[in-house]
């Protein structure tokens, strides 16, 4: 249960700020996987941002792992990757942080309200979520 609630703070979605720089599909992809496991990387869906800053799909997968891509709307650099079945409450904040809530706490309680009433699709198996953090990223080098 905890990183569920962990996700929901350090998953922060919406349009970049004044001068933050959205980079090409190919640089968020090479970013985005450097939170999985290597094993995983060629096969994992990713989830990046288009040049107003919203989350689009930029590349299909054939594993059952979706990374998404750093926002340069934040400071640093942050990359998550999360097992499928975690996309509906991944989802639904990436929703909550759309309409304007961005409270940690508030986003934990609707979703976990949401799963309680059963209006929230919840992993039926435990379910691995990986995240990177750091400075920054140089896709030229992977590093």
């Amino acid at each position: 249960m905890l990183p569920l609630t962990l996700v929901g703070i350090m998953i922060q979605c919406g349009p970049p700020a004044s001068g933050a720089r959205v980079n090409d599909a190919e640089a968020q992809i090479a970013a985005a996987i450097q939170a999985a496991p290597a094993e995983y990387r060629d096969g994992a869906a990713v989830l990046g941002r288009a040049a107003d800053g919203e989350v689009v799909s930029i590349r299909e997968g054939t594993n059952d792992l979706i990374c998404l891509a750093d926002d340069p709307s934040r400071e640093g650099f942050s990359v998550a990757c999360y097992h499928a079945s975690l996309e509906p409450f991944m989802a639904m904040g990436r929703t909550l942080r759309a309409e304007g809530i961005t409270d940690g706490g508030e986003l934990a309680q609707r979703r976990w309200d949401a799963a309680d009433a059963g209006t929230l699709a919840m992993p039926e198996n435990p379910a691995m979520l990986y995240v990177m953090t750091g400075d920054a990223f140089d896709a030229a080098s992977a590093e």
